[in-house]
């Protein structure tokens, strides 16, 4: 600050880890930001962001904009840009494509073109897209209590090297700040059972149109197939157009065959690590991280009912 003004600031969160067995200290940074109009503010924000990646953790995580990601890297940070992508699913061809024409502002005879066709023509579209129409596969998906998910997420993390770690009160405190998202959808977890057997995951905002956001998805090894296909036919039952995560690299093969697409983020992924085998982990896909030990998460519902008497946290 310059004499009381608020010149620059930036969130941190301490986040849980383990690497090879072993704690890591690390943070996670959130809204970083600087006055525009206050002629020290750049140096501010430099000077802000040296201060947190010279402190005592071994490990930060951020997700930033152009400018903050030159800032990041001016300091010795680095990125990942396999995380700066996400994975699309198309469910409903059709609408999706109308939506993206809308947002885009495009000629309102052609979004009304698109929007003609009935379920049918959407259903067949969706058949000659990558992957196919979207079927089960045989995997149930059931709702999935809290008490189960931290073995599960144990289980299947501890294939690689860096993974988070969560205790139960942990735990419950990033689904209740998830499920605080309304503006999101409806927050739901599924476990996806076959043949009696819980082989994987998945947490994601459940929506009636558009866009589902994916926050997780774990899957036993050689069933990563099966839990994507139910999470995809879940979220069309639901009336999704397009299911949307998190890039997983060492599953880009499992998203590709189930009909995903990849594209760039809207954000950077940065890191930056004293131990440079902390940061090669996180480079290579030897962590399991998804949009729960990222930024994307953090934030406030923009549309809060007017009843809501919790803070913002």
């Amino acid at each position: 600050d310059d004499d009381g003004k608020v010149l620059a600031f930036i969130g941190l969160i301490r986040r849980p880890w383990r690497f090879r067995q072993e704690p890591v200290d690390s943070v996670t940074t959130h809204t970083f930001m600087a006055d525009p109009e206050a002629r020290s503010s750049p140096f501010a924000a430099v000077q802000l962001l040296r201060t947190v990646l010279s402190g005592p953790q071994n490990l930060t995580l951020a997700q930033g904009t152009d400018v903050s990601a030159r800032i990041w890297r001016r300091l010795g940070g680095g990125w990942s840009p396999v995380l700066s992508m996400r994975w699309i699913r198309v469910l409903r061809p059709v609408r999706y494509l109308t939506r993206r024409l809308q947002g885009r502002g495009r000629a309102r005879w052609m979004t009304s073109l698109l929007s003609a066709p009935s379920r049918l023509a959407d259903a067949a579209a969706a058949s000659v897209l990558p992957g196919g129409s979207v079927e089960s596969g045989g995997g149930k998906s059931r709702t999935l209590a809290l008490a189960e998910l931290a073995p599960l997420l144990a289980k299947v993390a501890s294939a690689r090297s860096l993974t988070p770690h969560y205790d139960s009160a942990g735990l419950a405190w990033m689904i209740d700040a998830l499920a605080y998202r309304k503006d999101r959808g409806e927050l739901r977890m599924a476990s996806v059972d076959l043949d009696g057997t819980s082989v994987g995951w998945f947490i994601y905002y459940r929506v009636p149109r558009g866009v589902a956001q994916v926050v997780q998805v774990g899957a036993a090894p050689g069933r990563e197939g099966a839990v994507l296909r139910a999470l995809f036919a879940e979220a069309r039952e639901a009336g999704a157009d397009a299911v949307e995560g998190l890039m997983d690299p060492p599953l880009m093969r499992e998203y590709s065959a189930a009909g995903c697409f990849f594209r760039s983020d809207h954000s950077t992924f940065l890191l930056h690590a004293r131990d440079e085998s902390l940061a090669a982990a996180v480079r290579s896909g030897d962590c399991f991280l998804s949009r729960m030990e990222g930024e994307w998460w953090i934030g406030v519902d923009p549309t809060p009912p007017a009843s809501a008497t919790r803070g913002v946290r």
